[in-house]
């Protein structure tokens, strides 16, 4: 049997016997789908699940693949700060960590590497091997290979693995926090300063980095949209 969940405009949310309260702005099916239902709670805007005034725990919130605590949208100072830090050690990971030993397997041609993570298959060895891209420039793929009889830049190969890899998680952290500030930043600016109308122009100061958005009209009503973030490349075309 399904259980109806309802929910009025004072945020009351009710599930049979059960009801809770959820902040007007929060969408109902994407903190119940992250958090318990809890009967007489309140899920205040400070991240915390109140019962009779006692705080009981923490609730979160959970857009695209993140799941986060709702107050940390509210310090873009900070989310901008963490942000611009994580950004630049991955650029100087790549350039003064990746870049040279992608340049060494370049010239090598052919390494063979173990992968360490977890993986399905009966061959448990990789070959890389370098290839011309598009004419322009280099690639590395691999193939999945049996143990080979004769390992070709095995030790090459294994330190390319292991750094190939640890610049996958620094990406993977910096695209977390790329969207973290975009999520803050549409909700600051959606709550605070809304736009009027389309084609307005708005230029946003973080910790001295510039953030460019313009307004466009959706089909509901103006909205706010990036253009451009601090390390943008700009082209600028006279006529």
């Amino acid at each position: 049997m399904n259980t109806v969940i309802e929910r009025n405009a004072e945020g009351v949310v009710k599930a049979g016997d059960v009801s809770c309260i959820i902040p007007k702005g929060e969408s109902m099916l994407a903190v119940l789908g992250v958090n318990p239902m809890i009967n007489c709670g309140v899920y205040a805007e400070d991240g915390w699940i109140y019962v009779n005034g006692d705080r009981v725990k923490k609730w979160f919130r959970k857009f695209e693949h993140i799941t986060i605590w709702p107050p940390v949208l509210k310090d873009l100072v900070m989310l901008e700060r963490r942000r611009s830090a994580i950004k630049e050690k991955v650029n100087n990971y790549y350039n003064n960590v990746w870049q040279p030993i992608f340049e060494e397997m370049v010239a090598a041609g052919q390494a063979h590497a173990i992968p360490t993570h977890k993986y399905q298959g009966g061959k448990c060895w990789w070959l890389y091997t370098s290839h011309v891209y598009q004419g322009k420039g280099y690639s590395i793929g691999f193939d999945w290979v049996d143990e080979p009889a004769k390992r070709i830049n095995h030790e090459l190969g294994q330190r390319y693995y292991n750094m190939e890899r640890k610049l996958h998680r620094y990406y993977g952290y910096a695209g977390m926090f790329h969207t973290i500030l975009k999520q803050a930043i549409d909700e600051y600016l959606r709550k605070n300063f809304p736009p009027e109308k389309d084609g307005i122009t708005l230029k946003l100061i973080l910790n001295g980095r510039i953030y460019w958005y313009t307004s466009y009209t959706t089909q509901y009503r103006p909205e706010w949209k990036k253009v451009a973030w601090t390390e943008a490349e700009i082209m600028e075309i006279t006529l």
